[in-house]
This record gives C-alpha cells, sequence and structure tokens, in this order.
C-alpha cells in the first residue's frame, strides 16, 4: 500500500511539472518570446549534427592505420577529402532536419490533433 502511494505521488508530481511547463511554453508563445518552430528544430539538429560530425572526425582520426591498406590514390589524413566529406555529410543532415520542420509548419495542428 505505501508502494502505491509513493507511485501515484511521484506520477501527479511528474504530470504537474509537465503541465506547468507546458503552461510556460504557452505563455512564452503567446508574448512572442519563443522561437519560431523550425528555428526550435533547426536548434536540434545542428546540436545533434555537430556531435555527431565531432564524433565522426576523431573517429576517423583514429582508425586511419586500420584503413591505410583499403585507401587507393587519397593519404589517410588528406585535409580536402575530409573537409569534403564533413561539408557534405553536413549538408545532407541539415536538409534532413529543414524540409519536414518547414513541412509540418503547414499543418493546421487541430487537424494534427484529430489525425492522432
Amino acid at each position: 500500500m505505501d508502494q502505491a502511494r509513493t507511485s501515484l505521488l511521484g506520477l501527479s508530481g511528474g504530470k504537474d511539472g509537465n503541465f506547468s511547463s507546458c503552461l510556460r511554453g504557452l505563455a512564452q508563445r503567446r508574448q512572442g518570446q519563443l522561437p519560431a518552430p523550425i528555428a526550435l528544430v533547426m536548434r536540434d539538429v545542428f546540436l545533434l549534427t555537430g556531435i555527431g560530425i565531432a564524433i565522426g572526425l576523431l573517429a576517423a582520426w583514429g582508425l586511419t592505420r586500420v584503413v591505410r591498406s583499403q585507401l587507393y590514390g587519397i593519404q589517410p589524413n588528406d585535409a580536402l577529402t575530409i573537409a569534403a566529406a564533413t561539408m557534405g555529410i553536413t549538408f545532407v543532415a541539415l536538409l534532413a532536419g529543414y524540409l519536414p520542420a518547414r513541412r509540418a509548419t503547414r499543418v493546421d495542428p487541430m487537424r494534427a490533433l484529430r489525425w492522432e
């Protein structure tokens, strides 16, 4: 019985915290303090892309000895090749975040809620 009370108390606290954060977000949205939805999505896309590029560059630098024998015509630490690959991956990742975010802003929120 004591565990049930503790569980209910935890659930109610989580629900209240989520509700208050939603109200705070709604108030900020009405006052124009929050950025546009595309900016919110793109901020996360930039963050995740940056983390992925950093991890990828570190992994590429660390694995140069392993792949040295499989590379023909380029050096493992060729700066131009690494920069081109990094820019290409970054462009694709940002485009993959922007296009769905732009499409989502064109949907009526009430229609999307009814669909679910």
